[in-house]
């Protein structure tokens, strides 16, 4: 049945994307925004459709706020919360939400964030909130040496088994793009910081980041407002912060780089490349119009330069959002037989020769898709509280579906034009060649424009 009504929505909003009068319209569920004596920052969205509530808790603290030396550190805070607390043994809260119906339940680190969240049966909303104020608030006594090295081992495990030629790639494209020192710059060789962490190290990091007034709780779902926000005062309210103020985090530089070069030379049989142009910041109206853009690009080059002229094995466009500010970034990689040079050329030869007309061909049939996607997550409690946490750290609101469905609606294909102009000067240009006379482990140039 669910997979019925997604065909029906999407054909009903494609038949309307050249009808925006036509479409129903678009109102946000009931909502409160408040904050705790405590400081915590607390967002309830009302929505009775499904019997199931999403909890994710949010901490303003992640990779970015790593000391440099000390890689890997938010990662493994990250394991030890779910290890146990004053009233849970180990994973115990784990198995609870398991029992308890629990959809959907895990951790995240983000260069930016924290993210604990659940997916639980309506009835089972005391219990969610329950082991989230366990964790904020009396996690930390039960760090011990033990428990420590064995997450320590188990983050090595994932360290080691994720550190191939990709990621050391995508580590050297953000130490160009930001600069080595920039809290979004990734350590090439993570687990040698790792086997430096001690446990006080953990426990500071804890105290520093894991604090009632520097996070946020957001519950989506299917309960009553005035419910949800007593029992938020009831498992949060009485969470107290450490003594010490919450310190400031590391100081945030645009992207150094434009038009820069970085060519990396590589042992294994692999090529791509990787480019990084500036983009509308979150929150405007350019940045619906880029997200529009994005789709159409999509649609009108990648059929051309993979499936009609056979350069491309694959060709991707997408819009990243961060705390400081928003690119777009292209990947591509060539089919045997064509170089990179050729590729690029190509595609550069592409992206310059877009035309409105071209847009305007695509223009209802993307926006449709980005409509769809807007609609289906009034569907989805868990990606409406991921999409709060994002607006309330980049725009300081809680997401708004109706109004980015009526700035959707707004556009016209001539606004996505002035957009395109972001792609005529590359912030990055990064190149992963092979070469068979480099070393085990490949590495870096960067040139300079």
């Amino acid at each position: 049945m669910p997979r019925v009504v997604a065909v029906a929505l999407s054909f009903g909003l494609l038949c309307l994307g050249g009808h925006a009068s036509a479409t129903p319209a678009a109102t946000s569920p009931p909502q409160a925004h408040f904050r705790l004596a405590n400081g915590l920052d607390v967002l309830i969205e009302e929505d009775h459709r499904e019997p199931h509530v999403a909890v994710l808790v949010s901490y303003d603290v992640g990779t970015r706020d790593e000391p440099k030396g000390y890689a890997s550190l938010a990662h493994l805070v990250e394991h030890l919360t779910f290890r146990r607390s004053r009233h849970l043994h180990d994973y115990a809260g784990i198995e609870l939400l398991e029992r308890a119906g629990a959809e959907n339940m895990n951790g995240e680190t983000h260069a930016d964030r924290t993210l604990y969240y659940a997916v639980v049966p309506s009835k089972a909303l005391p219990l969610a909130l329950w082991i989230e104020s366990e964790r904020m608030g009396f996690t930390l006594e039960a760090f011990d040496q033990s428990t420590f090295d064995h997450e320590r081992s188990v983050i090595r495990a994932e360290v080691d088994s994720k550190q191939n030629e990709y990621t050391r790639f995508g580590s050297h494209f953000l130490n160009a793009l930001y600069g080595e020192r920039h809290p979004y710059a990734e350590p090439l060789y993570p687990a040698q910081d790792l086997d430096d962490l001690t446990l006080k190290n953990a426990e500071w990091f804890f105290q520093h980041g894991y604090r009632p007034d520097n996070a946020h709780l957001v519950i989506v779902g299917d309960v009553g407002i005035a419910d949800a926000r007593t029992l938020a005062e009831r498992y949060f309210g009485g969470l107290v912060n450490p003594a010490a103020p919450r310190g400031p985090r590391p100081p945030l530089a645009p992207a150094r780089t434009t038009g820069a070069h970085l060519t990396y030379l590589t042992p294994a049989r692999v090529s791509f490349f990787f480019v990084a142009y500036p983009a509308p910041r979150y929150g405007s109206q350019a940045h619906v119009a880029a997200r529009l853009l994005v789709q159409a690009l999509n649609a009108l080059l990648a059929p051309v330069l993979v499936d009609q002229r056979r350069l491309a094995l694959f060709l991707n466009i997408e819009l990243n959002d961060d705390a400081l500010d928003s690119q777009f970034l292209l990947r591509a990689a060539p089919r045997e037989g064509v170089t990179l040079a050729e590729l690029d050329a190509a595609v550069r030869s592409a992206l310059a020769q877009v035309t409105r007309e071209q847009i305007a061909g695509v223009f209802h049939e993307v926006r449709a898709q980005l409509l769809e996607h807007e609609w289906m997550m009034l569907e989805n409690p868990l990606e409406r509280a991921r999409a709060h946490v994002e607006s309330l750290a980049f725009d300081g609101r809680p997401y708004d579906s109706a109004a980015e469905i009526r700035a959707l609606l707004a556009l016209t294909d001539a606004d996505l034009v002035p957009v395109l102009h972001h792609f005529a000067k590359p912030l990055l240009v990064a190149e992963m060649q092979h070469d068979p006379g480099v070393g085990s482990i490949g590495g870096a140039h960067l040139s300079q424009p």
